[in-house]
């Protein structure tokens, strides 16, 4: 973007211009900004209005009490808690104060991969070390996830809807949906939607006509990706 100017005092940045950014602009809000924002049902309404697409969320909970602390995290990686009903376990990296009294660090997933929570000693990072105030955040990515506008309306529960184990933060759950997930899902449907309207006449080229596999797509194929697909293209990435 070629021009970019910050909201209030600190509370975000908007950016527009540019030959290759489509027509688009950019509007990012930090957490002052979040704070200051009275009415996300209003913001949720405008995010319809512009067709916006949320690129990158970011969710916390704030255990003050430390209930829910690195300890309840670690456990829940050791349970296996973490883990997607399908591919590999998320990766978990912690950074130890050695209860120096500066806090702790808990991630697990990758910031490449679209999602990441890291579980820290908030109180402690801020000056006391004998605060038991511990935050969950969520660092979510559009490159891997679909995420809904209305995710800012309830973020406490699709925060809980992340990982199963995070039930105790909201009894509902909401969950975002994976690319590949949708992409799937898709692909399915148009290939049903394929062999009703041409299954017959592939068969005929390739019984009847003689015509090999790569013949067959040549002949038919052409260049591009169906919308419905929903599919990342290379080259691209997130805003943020």
């Amino acid at each position: 973007y070629e021009q970019s100017w910050e909201l209030g005092n600190g509370f975000g940045i908007f950016a527009s211009g540019g030959s290759s950014v489509g027509g688009t602009c950019f509007f990012s809000i930090s957490s002052e900004g979040c704070t200051a924002t009275k009415d996300w049902n209003a913001v949720h309404v405008l995010l319809n209005e512009l067709l916006a697409n949320i690129t990158r969320l970011d969710l916390a909970h704030d255990d003050f009490q430390g209930i829910h602390n690195i300890q309840t995290a670690l456990d829940f990686h050791k349970a296996g808690e973490f883990n997607s009903l399908h591919g590999r376990p998320p990766k978990p990296r912690l950074i130890d104060d050695f209860d120096t009294g500066d806090g702790k660090t808990f991630y697990i997933g990758k910031r490449k991969n679209g999602k990441l929570l890291r579980v820290y000693e908030k109180g402690k990072q801020l000056g006391d070390p004998n605060s038991p105030w511990v935050r969950w955040e969520l660092e979510l990515h559009s490159s891997s996830y679909i995420i809904p506008n209305v995710a800012i309306i309830y973020p406490g529960v699709y925060l809980a809807g992340s990982y199963p184990c995070l039930n105790w933060i909201s009894e509902e759950q909401r969950y975002f949906e994976t690319i590949k997930q949708t992409a799937s899902i898709s692909l399915d449907v148009l290939k049903k939607a394929c062999r009703n309207s041409y299954g017959k006449l592939l068969w005929t080229m390739a019984n009847v006509l003689g015509y090999s596999n790569d013949e067959i797509v040549a002949e038919l194929s052409k260049e591009g990706m169906p919308a419905r697909l929903n599919m990342p293209v290379a080259g691209g990435g997130d805003a943020l």
